[in-house]
């Protein structure tokens, strides 16, 4: 079955009329002072705050300064990063880890809105290396004032401990736990204070920072309205006395102040679902202007009613948050069953030798030291076809919009305590579907615990028996069921994505899978973001369009056009229209817009990200080269120089000599890269060397907007160049006519074959806007 119209396209990118703005920020990772293992952002903790607004490009330089060998890499938490997953942030699967003196440059679209936050995603480095990232919706602004500290972030710290330390004892053998958190901590202090003025309404943004322990949290005499969870708005949920928020969960929440002139109340913060070490609790103060004195002795003002984990199971059980935007409802299948299903055992087992011991999910365990010999990240395999190096024991592959049910069984951990696991995807939000206790039964448990859950990208698997706290507990207990959570999701999101554990020594200890979903080229995908860029400036180095060619500007209007017809055929909502990615509705819209004598150079000059992309891949590399001309010009000259040039540069990236590329018989020695679909004679003339002349401009040879006429002067130039790809684009720019054209051109394929280093630095360095 096929999940279409709304809700396919629930999770999606929604690009406004007005101006997309461009933000960068400068991230240098750096160990505190006197500490080898505490590592901070900007010597800040928590991190410094990041805010823009919904559909603005973000762009992150993670600089790592440490003097040590240990690698980083920074994941934004609840950014579905669609068509940008090599911008997630997990080592050896996005990326690989950024090693010490060098940058890593994040380039994403900031979706969805709402409250968010940025982490480490190395080894336990997210104790103290995270921050805020809130995304704003101007359409839909909160009519109220936050809070003027900003977010308001939990964490927990070990005094006295080193982080290194804890890494190994967690892999060692053999095995050593990390211990639990001397106390909680409140936007990194012990004793925060909120000062607010009374008699008004106010929105707090509550942060799950912490790497352990799940927080259960409350104001004294100030109940919480929930608004919006893990980034999505939810039907209010008035008169909350406290609010569990586990590792990664994000909230946010309205309170009224009282009209009282003064005022100084309790705020706590304390941890649940494991056995706290002594005043762990994080007594914080909200007070009523500056002029309200806080006293001495702080214990002495009383204390908010905070839930113990039996009425935490319960709300989450029966009272959960419900979606409030009416296209948000959770499928419900064909007679309640998806189109598939994964059951995720999660087991706690000893090492080979019986001395340390791992989390595994369905008897595999995941931990990064199982890929730290690649050199390429395993999403950069997939891309380039080669899966030799995938670790296919926790790899789950799902097909293209379909309707998938993930089951999280929990089991009694080793020492017979059942553990409560606070589980998150990447690149997707879902619907928590049900819980239950003991042991899932898919026979039975079909039917969903309500029909409108809201959208989360967090869950937790709550340890329905054999708690910490239960009088039962057992090592003889060891792997018996103790508890379920099945989530719903629609897999619309290519690319490979973790799906983890957030208890940061769980998933350093292998609690980790991840999903794999279709990685293949859209057409459509690629239409809407050439209409981004001509009505917004999206990804402009100006931030505005600017030189678009006539052919490209046509097909663009007829592109608008045919998509508010089909959106009156479909039914489909405007704002979710730029965001379609299911090929069965996608076969119905026809997205080559070029007409049919359009035969300019602007798809020739656009092509390298092509090529590039799938350059491991040849034929393809070849076939979307052509397809992604005839999006916008329709003459199959246009088309076949394409497909000639996109095989030139796969060529020159494959480490062909010059001599390969400039033969006469290139097409015939590559025959199998077109799929032996012939070039049209004006194109296979050039193949065959009609730019091999001597005097270039004075031979006839000339940089005009006709695709033939440019692709032959690039050829030439490429030709001419002495091997110097500085003297390649003053050739090109020389002959004259349209310069810049003929220059692009030449210089992706010259710059595939004499690579980046080889570029001129008196250039490179002084690129506009570069990153």
């Amino acid at each position: 079955m096929q999940y279409l119209l709304f809700p396919l396209l629930l999770l999606v990118t929604k690009v406004s009329s007005g101006y997309i703005n461009r933000h960068t920020y400068n991230f240098t990772l750096a160990y505190a002072d006197n500490s080898t293992s505490v590592l901070l952002v900007n010597n800040q903790f928590p991190g410094p705050t990041i805010r823009v607004n919904v559909d603005d490009i973000v762009v992150v330089h993670i600089h790592n300064a440490l003097h040590t060998m240990e690698e980083v890499t920074i994941h934004f938490h609840g950014m579905l990063q669609r068509q940008t997953p090599q911008m997630d942030g997990v080592g050896f699967v996005s990326q690989m880890p950024i090693p010490r003196g060098r940058t890593f440059t994040h380039v994403f679209q900031a979706y969805p809105a709402g409250t968010h936050m940025y982490h480490s995603h190395a080894g336990l480095q997210a104790v103290t290396t995270f921050g805020a990232l809130i995304v704003d919706d101007p359409e839909r602004p909160w009519e109220m004032p936050e809070a003027p500290s900003g977010p308001i972030a939990f964490s927990d710290e070990w005094t006295g401990v080193d982080r290194l330390t804890q890494e190994q004892g967690l892999i060692g053998s053999p095995f050593k736990w990390e211990g639990e958190p001397s106390h909680l901590l409140i936007n990194g202090q012990k004793s925060f204070v909120l000062t607010l003025d009374p008699g008004r309404t106010y929105l707090l943004r509550l942060v799950g920072g912490t790497s352990l322990s799940t927080v259960v949290f409350g104001i004294a005499q100030h109940p919480m309205t929930v608004v919006e969870v893990d980034g999505k708005l939810v039907v209010p949920k008035k008169n909350m006395t406290s609010i569990e928020i586990a590792s990664g969960q994000r909230y946010a929440v309205m309170i009224e102040t009282k009209n009282e002139y003064t005022g100084v109340y309790a705020m706590q913060a304390s941890i649940r679902w494991r056995l706290a070490a002594a005043n762990s609790s994080c007594i914080g103060i909200l007070r009523y202007g500056l002029q309200s004195a806080i006293p001495a002795n702080i214990s002495s003002l009383a204390l908010p009613s905070l839930s113990n984990e039996t009425e935490l199971l319960l709300f989450s059980f029966n009272q959960r948050y419900q979606s409030l935007l009416p296209d948000e409802k959770m499928p419900p299948g064909d007679q309640g069953r998806p189109d598939m299903e994964i059951i995720l055992v999660a087991t706690q087992e000893y090492t080979a030798d019986g001395k340390g011991i791992r989390w595994l999910s369905n008897n595999a365990t995941f931990d990064m030291h199982r890929l730290q010999n690649l050199s390429t990240p395993l999403l950069m395999d997939l891309y380039h076809g080669n899966e030799e190096n995938l670790p296919n024991d926790v790899i789950y592959t799902i097909g293209s919009n379909q309707l998938v049910d993930i089951v999280i069984q929990n089991t009694v951990a080793l020492n017979g305590v059942c553990e409560s696991h606070p589980m998150h995807m990447h690149g997707h939000k879902f619907w928590i579907h049900s819980y239950g206790t003991g042991l899932y039964d898919p026979a039975r448990n079909i039917l969903p615990d309500r029909r409108d859950p809201g959208l989360r990208d967090s869950l937790m698997v709550y340890a329905s028996s054999y708690a910490y706290y239960t009088p039962n507990r057992s090592v003889s207990n060891h792997g018996k069921p103790c508890g379920w959570t099945k989530l719903r999701m629609i897999s619309n999101n290519p690319g490979l994505w973790m799906f983890h554990c957030h208890i940061g020594a769980h998933s350093f200890m292998g609690m980790n899978v991840l999903l794999k979903e279709d990685i293949e080229h859209l057409p459509y995908d690629q239409l809407v973001r050439y209409k981004w860029w001509h009505r917004n400036g999206y990804m402009s180095s100006t931030g505005e369009c600017f030189d678009i060619g006539n052919s490209t500007r046509e097909s663009l209007v007829l592109f608008e056009q045919r998509q508010r017809k089909f959106r009156k055929q479909t039914k489909i909502p405007v704002e979710y229209m730029d965001h379609i990615t299911d090929e069965n509705v996608l076969q119905h819209f026809d997205v080559f817009c070029g007409k049919h004598d359009a035969a300019g150079n602007g798809g020739l000059m656009r092509l390298g990200p092509v090529p590039l992309f799938f350059w491991k891949r040849p034929a393809q590399a070849v076939e979307y080269s052509g397809i992604s001309n005839q999006l916008t010009h329709g003459d199959q000259r246009a088309t076949d120089a394409c497909r000639y040039y996109g095989a030139l540069i796969v060529a020159a990236l494959s480490g062909e000599p010059k001599s390969a590329l400039l033969d006469k018989n290139f097409y015939e020695n590559h025959k199998k890269w077109f799929g032996n679909v012939p070039l049209h004679s004006d194109i296979r003339e050039i193949s065959q060397g009609s730019y091999d002349v001597q005097n270039g401009y004075n031979d006839g040879i000339r940089g005009k907007g006709f695709v033939v006429d440019s692709l032959r002067a690039a050829l030439w130039a490429f030709r001419s160049d002495d091997n110097s790809f500085e003297k390649g684009v003053l050739a090109a720019i020389n002959l004259g006519d349209d310069t810049d054209t003929t220059a692009a051109i030449y210089g992706q394929l010259a710059g595939a074959y004499y690579g980046y280093s080889n570029l001129p630095s008196k250039w490179t360095s002084r690129v506009y806007a570069k990153e």
